[in-house]
Order: C-alpha cells, then structure tokens, then sequence
C-alpha cells in the first residue's frame, strides 16, 4: 500500500462506486466515444468499408482489421474511391493531402512501387517537405529510388533541413552509391549565396564525405576532395565564412571515413 494511502480511515473507501473508465471534456464530441450497437463483423463487407471513417477509433482499426483479414477482392473499388473522395483528412489523396501525417504514411507505401524501375516517383511539389516528419520520411524513401534523378532531391531536402540532425542522417543513409555526387550537389547548394548562414549545413557535408571516406574508393575520394577544392573558386561564393566552414567540414570528414 502506498504510504499516502496508510492513514486515510478505511482502506476500502469508494468500492461501492464504481470504476472510471475514461474521463473526457465537457464538450467533447460524444460520436468519438461510441460505438456501434450492432457488431462491427454486420452489414457485410461494404459496411467495412463505411466504418474506415467512423469518428472512433476502435471502429476503424477493427473494421481495417477485418477487411485485411477477409482479403475480399470486391472492396478494391470502394477502397479506391475511399482513399480519393473519403469526408477524413486519412482518406483523400494520399501525397496530396493536406495532413503531414497522412503524406508520411503514403511515402512509406509508395517505397514498394519506387523499388520498380518503371515506376516514377511522385513530384514534390505537393508534399510539405517544410515538415520535418515528411522530409525525413522522404528522405528515407528516396534511398529505394536507385535512380539519378533522386540524388539532385536528396541534396535538397539535405539543404533545406540542415539543422535537424535527423534530417541529415537520413539524407546520408539514403545516398546509396551516390555519396560523392550528393555531396557535390549539397557543397554546390550551400555555397551558393542564397544559403549563405544555412544552419548545419556543414555537419551535412561532414557527414557525407565521411560516408567517401569510408567506402575508400579512390575514384569517390579524388571527386571528394575535387568538391573541396572547387568550393574556394566559386565566381559568386557565399560568405567567405561559410565557404571556409565547408572546407573544412569536407576534409574533416573524408579524415574520419578513411581512417
């Protein structure tokens, strides 16, 4: 028995009052907490389908449930129109929804069809890459897009990161066999004027030429330490501060992977 306990007069005060299930504001929605009268497994497969919006979220993890175990092939069309017309921010076009958290799950689905060469990956023009949630997730996802035209959006979302450590760790774990071109193009990008003060972005290129250094590839390093060099005869660096930073950073890092 706790101590505060110890002292009160009867041990057994409050048994004959019940139990308090769930406590919840005054105003609250009451449709978030009910559930149906009837048991979910009625109504057939399609009623399934219409509970994948209900305001509960017990209705909609047993309904998903369900519906993954019964692996009705007659819901394909109406979990296709769910997922594009559905009243809730989880059931709109996916990549294009307005819910950072609904974008994250997408990217992590859309990383199985990435996988196949004939697949294109979506723009992000209409992913909040603003987010941290779907930069990094995005990041990670491009690390099973082995194609070049990746490298050039990895770079970005490096850059536009920067400062978040788990932004760079995953713009660094997705290079592939790309390190040393994606080093090129974030060095490139911040020692452009317009990311001069860029926060973090030379722990980024630190951390990507010690990814070349590691891999002791002498082709990979030479492009490395080519990058470096390259950084100091730029026609309109960015401040001489921030150039010298990267530098730095650059050989640092190619230092740490090859030791």
């Amino acid at each position: 028995v706790p101590e505060e306990l110890k002292d009160r007069p009867d041990n057994y005060f409050g048994n004959d009052r019940g139990r308090i299930y769930r406590i919840v504001p005054a105003d609250a929605n009451s449709a978030r907490f009910e559930r149906e009268t009837a048991p979910v497994e009625t109504g057939g497969a399609e009623r399934l389908v219409e509970l994948l919006t209900h305001p509960n979220a017990w209705q909609r993890e047993t309904a998903a449930r369900l519906i993954y175990e019964g692996q009705d092939r007659s819901l394909q069309q109406p979990l296709a129109t769910l997922a594009t017309r559905g009243p809730t921010p989880e059931s709109s076009s996916a990549l294009g929804s307005a819910d950072p958290a609904v974008q994250v799950q997408a990217l992590r689905l859309a990383e199985i069809h990435w996988k196949d060469d004939s697949a294109s990956p979506p723009l992000p023009d209409s992913l909040a890459i603003g987010d941290p949630r779907v930069r990094f997730q995005l990041a990670l996802s491009l690390g099973e897009l082995r194609r070049s035209e990746s490298v050039d959006l990895l770079s970005q979302l490096g850059l536009n990161g920067a400062d978040d450590r788990w932004t760079r760790v995953a713009v660094a774990s997705s290079t592939g066999d790309t390190p040393a071109e994606t080093l090129y193009r974030v060095a490139d990008k911040a020692a452009s004027p317009a990311a001069a003060g860029t926060r973090g972005a030379d722990e980024l290129v630190r951390l990507l030429a010690e990814i070349v250094g590691s891999r002791k590839k002498e082709r990979e390093i030479e492009q490395a330490v080519g990058v470096v060099v390259l950084l100091g005869n730029r026609t309109a660096p960015a401040a001489a501060g921030d150039v010298r930073r990267l530098q730095f950073a650059g050989l640092n890092g190619l230092g740490e992977g090859i030791a």
